[in-house]
Formats: structure tokens, sequence, C-alpha cells
């Protein structure tokens, strides 16, 4: 399975994000020598959802730029390490500034977990209670390797720098850290971080808490701020899960579905005439097409990410007839051509022989 692939993960992929954190990757991706620009083609975010604090992007977008940041660099445990260090208390708007209003660590770490999803939206959080203590379990199997080793370490290095920021002084109360993942590079860098046992290769992710440690009273506790950023917090989950306009659900109906259906059976699935479906579309701003367009560039772009495809193949898995249709199409959504858009990613598709075969070459 390739990690482009594996980036559609259902409801996860269509739930929708604050830019502060992507704002925070496409930082470091910069720092490690990616361009600004191919970073925001990769993700498809514009440059002025950049600007906008109020702006929201899907998470599948996040994934892409964490994708092409591996893909390029390597060591995904690692970066995500480096990445998750930045992300502090500010770095999660108002669900941090909940945090920090709470009572004492547990009441945070408690808090924090009932609205894990507005700050951690990748894992699957929930506790038990272990032999050993309160153990916060990080549910990545709906994950691939790389994308889990990355969002991991990232998750792991904000829940120390979170800790850090809370109690300052106060050595991290983790008894013991279990992952599923294999011993990788950065590593080192994450028992640094955590000065307890960190088992890899296990049945399960999950971190055991030593209790004592997070019953130092907090010094921003208020009740009165917690109590709005719950409120704020449940609006966010809401407005990030569901979207209310009728091309915002015709555009998920699409990204969900392969091949790509025409215009009637899209109306159909919506109880509406197709006449009825392109009016209420056009009084939304957009259309028909334009919806079309969106979902088939996306899926494009992720197609010529991909070496072993060929631009001939991604033309006729996107239902292209001709491959200059696709191409000319292709360069009315990007600017680029296909080829110039794979070397602007830094793709090499590979060599094939004259049948069409990939032909691999031994380093």
């Amino acid at each position: 399975m390739s990690d482009h692939a594996s980036m559609d993960m259902g409801s996860q992929s269509q739930y929708r994000l604050g830019i502060g954190t992507f704002d925070i990757l496409l930082g470091y991706a910069r720092e490690q020598g990616l361009d600004r620009v191919r970073c925001l083609q990769c993700a498809g975010v514009t440059p002025d959802a950049m600007d906008n604090p109020e702006a929201v992007i899907d998470a599948d977008q996040e994934l892409a730029l964490i994708h092409l940041l591996i893909r390029e660099r390597g060591s995904a445990f690692r970066h995500g390490l480096e990445v998750g260090r930045r992300q502090g208390l500010t770095a999660h708007g108002v669900w941090g500034l909940g945090v920090m209003s709470a009572a004492n660590g547990v009441l945070a770490l408690q808090w924090g977990g009932r609205f894990a999803s507005v700050a951690f939206p990748f894992i699957r959080y929930r506790w038990r209670l272990g032999r050993r203590g309160p153990l916060l379990l990080m549910d990545t199997s709906h994950l691939p390797e790389k994308l889990a080793a990355f969002i991991v370490a990232r998750d792991l290095a904000s829940l120390w720098t979170l800790h850090r920021e809370l109690m300052p002084g106060h050595p991290i109360g983790a008894d013991e850290l279990r992952l599923t993942l294999p011993e990788m590079d950065g590593m080192n860098l994450l028992r640094d971080l955590y000065p307890c046992p960190v088992r890899t290769r296990q049945t399960h992710t999950g971190l055991t808490l030593k209790p004592l440690t997070f019953q130092q009273p907090l010094q921003g506790a208020n009740r009165v701020t917690q109590a709005q950023c719950e409120r704020y917090c449940r609006e966010l989950i809401t407005q990030r899960k569901q979207r209310l306009s009728l091309s915002d659900r015709v555009r998920d109906f699409l990204r969900g579905d392969e091949p790509l259906p025409g215009l009637n059976e899209v109306a159909g699935a919506f109880h509406l005439s197709a006449r009825s479906l392109r009016r209420q579309l056009n009084l939304e701003g957009t259309g028909w097409r334009q919806l079309r367009d969106e979902v088939l560039e996306r899926r494009a772009r992720k197609l010529l990410g991909e070496a072993h495809y060929t631009v001939e193949q991604v033309a006729e898995h996107l239902g292209y007839t001709e491959t200059s249709s696709f191409s000319h199409a292709f360069k009315r959504w990007t600017g680029l051509s296909p080829a110039q858009f794979r070397q602007a990613q830094g793709v090499r598709p590979l060599p094939r022989d004259n049948a069409g075969a990939i032909h691999y070459t031994e380093n």
C-alpha cells in the first residue's frame, strides 16, 4: 500500500483543521530546504489561506505536506519530533488555553482528552486504567507506517512541550512508553524527552502516566475561561465535522467514490434533479464542473506524485479517453503541464521497456 493511497482515511480525511499546525509544519519544511510554493501546491493550500487566521483546511491537505516532507527528507520519526517540539500551548489555540485554565495537571489531562480531536486529530486517543496507572492509548491502525511514525512522534513531542510549559521544573510523569513502531531514526531523541522505558514493536501504542506528578496545581487555573473554551471547542468540533452547504456535501460525495460519478448519479444521491442540483450549486457560488474539477485535480496530483504511474495511466484512471485532454485540463487547473508538475515535485517516472513495463535497475 502506498502512502498516497492510504491517505484516504474515511471520515478522518474529511475532518477539517485550523491553519495553525499546518503553518508550523510549512515553516519546518522550508527550513529543510523545501520550496514554499511547491509545498502549498502539493497540499492544495492557497497563499490567501495562509494569511487568514480563521482559515480551515482538510485533514488530507496536511497529510499531503507530511508525505512530501517524508519523501524528500526521510527520517519520518525524527522530523515528527522536531515539528512536535514547536507545538506548545499557543500552537493549539483555544484548546491550549482550555488546558492551561485547568485547576491541576490531572484535570488538564481529562479536559484535554475530551477535546483531543481539536488539537490532535489524526490519532484516536482513549484512556484506560492500567496496572501501573492511567494509560493513554494512541490508536494508529488507520495510518500507514511512515505517516504513523511522523504523527506519533509529533504528538508525543507536543505533549512533552505542553507539560514543560504547564509544569516548568517538573519532569514529565511517564512511567512507560510503548510503541507499535520498530526502532528507527529519532528514537534516541524521544528517549531524551521521556526518561522512562521506551519499548518498540509492541501490540499497542500507549503512555503510562504517574498520577502524583499531575496533581500539581496550575498557575493559570481559571474555571470561567475554561468553560468558555469548552463551549468554543464543542462548536469547533461540530463545525469541522459538519459541512452544511450542498456544495460541501457534494464535494465529499465525489471524493469518496471511484470512478467519479456523473451529474445525474450525484443528483439522485441527494434526491434532486440534475437541473435543481446545478441551480443550487450556482446559488452557493460554485458549479458542478468546478466541484468535479477540484476532485479530479486532487486525484491527479496524488497519482502524478507516484513514480510508477505514467501520464497516460493517470489520464486513463481519471476517465480521460485522450491523454492530451487530461494534460490540457491539468494545465488549466495548475498552470503546469503534468511533466512540469512532476519536475517541480522532484518525481522521476520509472524507466519502462518498449512494452510499457517498468524497468527496475539495481543500485
